[in-house]
This record gives C-alpha cells, structure tokens and sequence, in this order.
C-alpha cells in the first residue's frame, strides 16, 4: 500500500493491511510490518505495487521473511518488488492455465457423453 505522510510517500507492507481500506483511509501504526521510502528512481516500484494483488504481496513478504531469518541478514529493498512481481506474474499464469484446462475438460465431458448416446443407439439400416 502506497500512504503519503507529509510531502514524501512510502511504501507500507503488512498483512492485511489495506483490508477495508480506500483512498485517504489512515493506516494504523501496529499493522505496518515494512516501510520503504518511494524516491524518484523508485517511481516505477511503486506503479508496479499499485498493480499487484495484496495476497501476492504478502506471501511474497512470507517468502522474504523466511530467507531473512534463514539467512540471518536482511534482503536488498529491490526484493520485495521484484519478488511480488514475479510471484504475481506466475500466479496469474497459473490461473489462465487452470482456467484453459478446465475449459477443455468440460468440453471434453460434453463431447465424450454426446458420443456415449450416440454408441448406445440400436444400429438402424
């Protein structure tokens, strides 16, 4: 979620976070898990952020906190974009893939029942 405290903006993440939350809405300090100062250079993190489903950004979080404590250090800032962006992207591609196989299921069972009728007829000359 993209807040704006004073001129700067910042980046805030968190779990469940922007739930019920809509423009202008103030954020309470204790949901704000990580903050990330927006710069210039940073303008294209944040169009990128706005874009991306909540749940993604936090499972993405899940993964990056599990390498951290793993790892025992912190991850570069970039991580947390571009993991989410990645992780979004394939989630999004498994969804249209789930979606295409089941279309070809139902119609593979609509074909196959046709079929079956067709077979159980008595043969008529």
């Amino acid at each position: 979620m993209i807040v704006k405290e004073g001129d700067q903006e910042k980046i805030v993440m968190g779990p469940g976070i922007a739930f019920q939350k809509g423009k202008n809405d103030v954020v309470p300090l204790q949901k704000k898990r990580k903050i990330f100062v927006v710069r210039e250079e940073n303008e294209k993190f944040k169009q990128i952020l706005a874009t991306l489903p909540e749940a993604h950004i936090e499972v993405a979080e899940h993964i990056i906190s599990y390498a951290e404590g793993k790892l025992m250090m912190p991850l570069s800032d970039h991580i947390h974009i571009s993991l989410t962006d990645h992780l979004s992207f394939a989630i999004e591609r498994l969804q249209k893939a789930l979606c295409y196989i089941i279309n070809c299921l139902v119609r593979s069972k609509s074909y196959i029942s046709r079929n079956m009728r067709l077979e159980s007829m008595p043969f008529v000359m």
